[in-house]
């Protein structure tokens, strides 16, 4: 039986309250909203420094959300991607978001490319959070020495924050997709693979091929 991670969890929660905003707008969630910040749909919704701390935590997961959802081709609606009958579920957010390597098809793709094995294997376990950060050994009771190497930070290095959070990591993938001629996303990924997501959606078949070895590259790096 696996143990559900109750990180992951939480953003499938989360993720809940971006798919009722969009298509409960009758429902309290949607009204408070429409009442404090003016918002009645995901596409107004923006990170704020206005909002509550509760709206900001959702925002995180934008990029995300719009990713897995799909619109309708003659109705004013959405549709979620990850479920047959196109209906929001915690659980398949749950298995998207934790990669169980079934719906994320990244976890097929990077044992295709053209790396070394050790890339490959380490990429699969970034995608499933399992490499050995600072924040995991402390959770089996290591007591190493905290805080991220590249910026100074204090606090537990992580691989949200290793790969993504960190400032030197956010300039090395805008400076890794202008050597390609890539525009940066205007909503900020959250996740790594929120970035591969979104730069990959938008590119030809060829071009598609390349950006892959080239996120797997950036973050070997890293």
């Amino acid at each position: 039986m696996g143990i559900l991670s109750l990180e992951t969890q939480n953003e499938a929660l989360l993720t809940k309250w971006l798919w009722k905003l969009d298509r409960d707008s009758n429902g309290l969630w949607a009204q408070t909203m429409s009442i404090l910040y003016g918002i009645t749909n995901t596409q107004q919704l923006l990170p704020n420094i206005n909002y509550s701390e509760f709206a900001r935590s959702i925002c995180h997961l934008l990029p995300f959300y719009r990713v897995a959802t799909i619109p309708d081709e003659f109705f004013p609606i959405i549709h979620w991607k990850f479920t047959t009958h196109g209906n929001f579920t915690t659980s398949s957010a749950y298995a998207v978001l934790h990669d169980r390597g079934i719906r994320c098809p990244l976890s097929t793709i990077i044992w295709k490319l053209k790396v070394s094995h050790k890339v490959r294997i380490f990429i699969w376990l970034l995608l499933r959070g399992r490499l050995l950060t600072q924040r995991r050994l402390w959770s089996r009771g290591c007591q190493v020495p905290s805080g991220c190497h590249l910026c100074m930070n204090a606090d537990l290095e992580s691989s949200k924050h290793l790969f993504f959070q960190c400032p030197y990591a956010m300039g090395f993938w805008r400076m890794l997709l202008f050597r390609f001629n890539i525009t940066f996303p205007p909503t900020n990924p959250t996740r790594v693979q929120d970035l591969w997501y979104m730069i990959r959606k938008g590119l030809d078949k060829p071009a598609i091929r390349i950006w892959d070895t080239v996120w797997v590259s950036g973050c070997w790096a890293l």
